[in-house]
């Protein structure tokens, strides 16, 4: 069989001739023609990648979500959606993870538990209706076994020393809850533990973005406050890059701990911008513990909204973007406007740029601005070995929006970067308006046709959109 394949096929003969770097030049040209065959849906078909990963509708209609693995190896991207407060708080959120979905699945469980658990007991502290008992009890089941309160918990429930000592006759007063020896309940949650055996793959890959290295910026992907950077003519490059560091995981740094009253405003609402930064940054703490514990090298993004009492909260840490499909009524016209949820964090942004070098890093043009030339968002969770270089940040942006100066028929669009790379702000809502006004109520529907679009438009990325309606909020 040999002698014939070799009669037919004088691969010798022909290697005397070629030289081996040219013959190793065209194999890997081979292998990624080939690879954007497959990617594209030209080799072995294309249902794989077009099938839906994830779809989701809520019971009331609130929100809609739809994602697909696209053309990637495989599907990083999650989506959160929880009720607290017996559905008068809603959390939802996408994460897009990269280097795979460790980052992605620890966030999104710290949110279902963590986060979520705490904005409910904060909702009981500042019923008006509830007595001083049960939200006394309600903060001690927070801090684990022992009861205590806080002097400056006391002084919000208008309570002394000894009233207390009548609710809670065992409890004791601290002046800082940082005083008990002991972890607190919810506030210090063990890292996420997956069963799933594609957790054992170690990848030396921080980021899996392989966008034209001709991408262009526009202003969606800018605040207004921002000017335009010619990042190709102003580009310099400190250092080289270092090789990755494994070494021994250290345990999370023992940041005191924040009262949950220091969440409460003065007129006795959730502080929620500052609730979303410090827990954000705390379960970032906690991912990057773990992951260095486990070997994992990734990250993910993270575009979170709160709706409470007729107000929109968002938070954002990295490159997922959300919008508002809005109206602008004039002489009871209604004329279809687009606002922004959030703001890209890009190495490319003269803000993040001037972050980045100031802490000692730098960004370098590898298909894409890229932090330290191999991620590229300049904000995420986890992606520890570029957070022990204090070059990234996991500060989430937070804006709010009152639901009631908003136009009946507002929808939010929440998507990772999958689909904003081939969809500007105008294109998506515009798909949305019209999709709804021909199906009314359809989000999962909505969501589905941008995803579908965006794979059709050749988006190499996974795809993941969700769809709120703020009339239902």
């Amino acid at each position: 069989m040999m002698e014939a394949l070799r009669h037919y096929f004088p691969i010798d003969s022909l290697l005397r001739y070629v030289d081996p770097s040219v013959a190793l030049t065209l194999a890997l040209a081979a292998a990624f023609f080939a690879y954007a065959l497959f990617a594209h849906g030209l080799l072995f078909g294309s249902a794989r990648e077009s099938a839906p990963y994830f779809s989701h509708v809520t019971a009331d209609g609130f929100l809609g979500v739809h994602g697909i693995q696209g053309r990637r190896l495989a599907m990083e991207d999650r989506f959160v959606a929880v009720e607290v407060d017996r559905g008068r708080v809603r959390v939802a959120g996408v994460l897009d993870g990269h280097g795979g979905h460790f980052a992605a699945d620890f966030v999104k469980r710290e949110i279902t538990r963590g986060l979520a658990a705490k904005i409910e007991t904060l909702k009981r502290l500042t019923d008006p209706k509830l007595e001083a008992k049960a939200k006394i009890e309600a903060y001690q089941r927070a801090y684990g076994k022992k009861k205590f309160v806080t002097r400056k918990f006391l002084a919000y429930l208008d309570l002394g020393d000894e009233e207390y000592k009548q609710i809670s006759p065992d409890g004791s007063i601290v002046e800082d809850v940082n005083e008990p020896q002991e972890k607190f309940g919810h506030q210090v949650i063990k890292g996420y533990n997956s069963d799933d055996p594609r957790d054992a793959i170690k990848t030396p890959v921080l980021s899996s973005r392989n966008k034209a290295e001709h991408e262009q910026e526009n202003e969606d992907d800018k605040s207004p406050s921002e000017a335009k950077l010619d990042l190709a003519k102003n580009a310099s490059v400190k250092k080289k890059p270092t090789n990755v560091s494994m070494e021994k995981p250290q345990m999370p740094s023992k940041k005191k701990t924040t009262d949950l009253i220091d969440f409460v405003r003065s007129d006795g609402q959730i502080a929620y911008a500052k609730l979303l930064v410090s827990e954000i940054e705390a379960m970032d703490e906690r991912l990057v513990h773990e992951c260095k514990r486990k070997g994992h090298l990734g990250g993910s993004t993270l575009l979170l909204a709160v709706v409470d009492s007729g107000v929109l909260w968002v938070a954002n840490v990295g490159d997922s973007r959300g919008i508002l499909s809005d109206y602008n009524v004039v002489a009871e016209v209604r004329i279809p406007t687009v606002r922004p949820l959030s703001y890209d964090h890009k190495p490319s942004q003269l803000k993040e740029r001037k972050r980045i070098e100031e802490a000692g890093g730098f960004v370098m043009l590898n298909g894409v601005w890229r932090v330290q030339g191999v991620l590229a968002v300049s904000r995420a969770m986890g992606d520890f070995p570029l957070k022990e270089k204090g070059v990234i940040t996991a500060e989430p942006d937070v804006l709010s929006f009152r639901i009631g100066d908003l136009a009946s028929g507002c929808v939010a669009i929440l998507a990772t970067d999958g689909l904003w790379d081939v969809f500007s702000n105008e294109n998506a809502a515009a798909v949305v308006r019209r999709f709804l006004t021909q199906r009314p109520g359809d989000l999962d529907g909505a969501a589905r046709r941008l995803v579908e679009l965006a794979y059709e438009r050749d988006s190499t990325d996974n795809v993941t959109v969700m769809i709120i309606d703020l009339d239902k909020a």
